[in-house]
């Protein structure tokens, strides 16, 4: 029944039917005499149409629906009596996405207890409170992205205790209080943040949550990582994106508490350097570190460079400044020196376990003194004078290598030493 166009349904429908689509018409109002009879109803679709306002009882009889989505109308008004008639023990997904709410409809929410998912992405909610989702005691997922939050205040979820997915991406929060995450200390694990206006990391809310594993923070404005940025509450992190921010310095001990991490994605950031102390701690556990160029970026270079048929994304000394010029508030401007040393190997190491992800990322730097640009892999480490070895790789490999084992060695030769002399 979905693109018939109905401005009214009061047709009969059989009262088995278990799923209903009546997106994409022009109703303006729940239709609730036709819906009434179904009770063995469990999926609900009445996106696409007109629906200003959700009446009282307008679901009454459908006491059987798991799943109710209501996308794209243009409601702006849920009366507090909406779901009576749903058997609140069987609602489980609830979508009210991209409609015109102001506000959390508290009132008409409350009773829907065991709410698993709530939707109200794309709305034009300006303000969330204390209080606003009480009652919805087993809420698993909430969705409030794309909406105009500018805060995220003290206690605002406190009573979602089982929540385990927040989606806060695309507002336009500029802080977020301390307290704003009690309530989802022990269930929280996947946060998002990115696409707002933070300037800094809002590392003493993000404390409170010890089981946290996924946080996106990217395309913010945050500018300076503090070296206790994730202290606290990092050890659980797998992922964290902190792409499309303003970062220029990544300070020694930044990742040091991010001991479970496995994906890091610093692209499009104004890093000039990865020193590799910053990765010291996270190194045997990091799969990805995307610092990667932009695909215009690469195609440009990739371009160029097929054409004198080098694998370095070599280019004419004006192409690369063209090229840097119309990417640089983009990507990652790095240098192709001796503190990138310590990625090649780690690129290399990589490559080994996932051939598949290392194909598909093109990590450049920039060699000042030719104007010119090589992938991070393929940079000339004995021209910049980082190795005097004939055979580069080898000469990193026992490098790497030493440097891994050398502390532990030279600790057993001083003890033995010590042993002897005691004798």
């Amino acid at each position: 029944m979905a693109h018939a166009y109905f401005e009214n349904i009061s047709m009969t429908v059989s009262k088995a039917l278990t799923q209903l689509d009546i997106s994409q018409n022009s109703l303006a109002s729940v239709p609730s005499a036709a819906l009434k009879t179904l009770h063995q109803l469990l999926i609900l679709n009445i996106n696409h149409n007109k629906i200003t306002t959700i009446h009282k009882k307008a679901f009454e009889g459908l006491d059987t629906l798991e799943i109710l989505t209501l996308y794209e109308n243009k409601i702006s008004v849920i009366e507090s009596d909406a779901f009576r008639g749903l058997d609140k023990r069987k609602l489980k997904r609830l979508n009210l996405g991209g409609n015109e709410l102001l506000h959390i409809p508290t009132s008409s929410l409350s009773s829907l207890d065991m709410l698993k998912k709530l939707e109200m992405q794309e709305n034009r909610i300006s303000v969330i409170k204390e209080g606003d989702f009480e009652g919805l005691k087993h809420l698993d997922s909430l969705g409030l992205a794309h909406n105009q939050l500018n805060e995220i205040p003290a206690r605002a979820f406190s009573h979602l205790t089982l929540l385990n997915s927040l989606e806060l991406e695309g507002n336009q929060i500029i802080r977020v209080d301390p307290d704003a995450f009690i309530g989802l200390e022990e269930n929280l694990q996947y946060l998002k943040l990115g696409d707002n206006n933070l300037h800094t990391v809002p590392s003493d809310a993000l404390r409170r949550l010890h089981r946290l594993r996924h946080l996106d923070l990217r395309a913010n404005n945050i500018s300076n990582l503090l070296e206790d940025s994730f202290t606290g509450y990092g050890d659980s992190i797998t992922f964290l994106n902190l792409q499309k921010n303003m970062i220029k310095i990544l300070p020694p001990l930044v990742f040091e508490s991010l001991n479970s991490l496995e994906i890091l994605n610093l692209q499009n950031n104004k890093l000039m350097h990865i020193p590799e102390d910053v990765t010291e701690n996270i190194v045997d556990t990091l799969k990805l570190l995307d610092i990667t160029v932009s695909e215009t970026r690469s195609r440009t270079n990739s371009t160029s460079s097929s054409s004198s048929n080098t694998s370095s994304y070599s280019s004419s000394s004006s192409d690369s400044t063209s090229s840097r010029t119309n990417t640089a508030d983009e990507d990652n401007p790095l240098l192709c020196d001796c503190e990138l040393h310590w990625f090649t190997i780690w690129l290399s190491n990589l490559r080994e376990k996932d051939e598949e992800i290392m194909s598909k990322k093109r990590t450049v730097c920039t060699m000042l003194q030719e104007h010119r640009e090589y992938l991070v892999q393929k940079m000339p480490l004995q021209k910049l004078g980082c190795i005097k070895s004939k055979n580069p790789e080898r000469a990193l490999s026992t490098s790497f290598t030493v440097r891994k084992t050398y502390s532990p060695i030279f600790i057993l030769i001083v003890l033995l030493l010590i042993w002897s002399f005691s004798k």
